[in-house]
C-alpha cells in the first residue's frame, strides 16, 4: 500500500487527530482488504455513522423534492403569482441559494482557519 504524503502541521491539536485518524483508517482497510462484495456491503449497511448520514441525506433529498414539487404550485395559487413569474423566481431561487451558501461557507470556513483546521471541526 503506498505512503500517504507527510502533511506539515503547524497547530498540534491537528496533527494529533490527523495521526489517529490515520491509524484508524489503516486499521479498517487491514480489517476489511479480504472481504468479497457481499461482505463489504454488509460491513458499509452496519456502519452506524453511514447509516445515519445515508438516513439524514435521504430526508434532505425528500425535503428538496417536495420543495420543488411545491414550490411553484404554491406561488400561483396562495401568492397569487403569474405561473412566469413563479417559474422565474424559483428558478433563479434555486441557483443563488446553493451558490450563496457554498460562498458563505467558505468565507465562514475560510475565516477560522480553513476546511482542515481544529476548529473547522466544532463548526461542523
Amino acid at each position: 500500500m503506498p505512503q500517504a504524503p507527510e502533511i506539515q502541521v503547524v497547530n498540534k491539536d491537528i496533527d494529533e487527530y490527523e495521526k489517529w485518524n490515520r491509524e484508524r483508517i489503516e486499521e479498517e482497510q487491514e480489517r476489511t482488504q479480504n472481504f468479497k462484495f457481499e461482505q463489504k456491503i454488509k460491513y458499509v449497511l452496519t456502519q452506524p455513522d453511514y447509516m445515519l448520514n445515508l438516513a439524514s441525506i435521504t430526508c434532505l433529498f425528500i425535503t428538496v423534492t417536495a420543495i420543488q414539487f411545491w414550490m411553484t404550485d404554491y406561488m400561483v395559487q396562495v401568492l397569487g403569482q403569474s405561473q412566469s413569474t413563479a417559474f422565474k423566481t424559483f428558478a433563479s431561487l434555486s441557483l443563488i441559494g446553493p451558490v450563496g451558501g457554498v460562498i458563505t461557507g467558505g468565507a465562514l470556513f475560510s475565516r477560522i482557519g480553513g476546511y482542515n483546521s481544529y476548529k473547522a471541526l466544532h463548526v461542523v
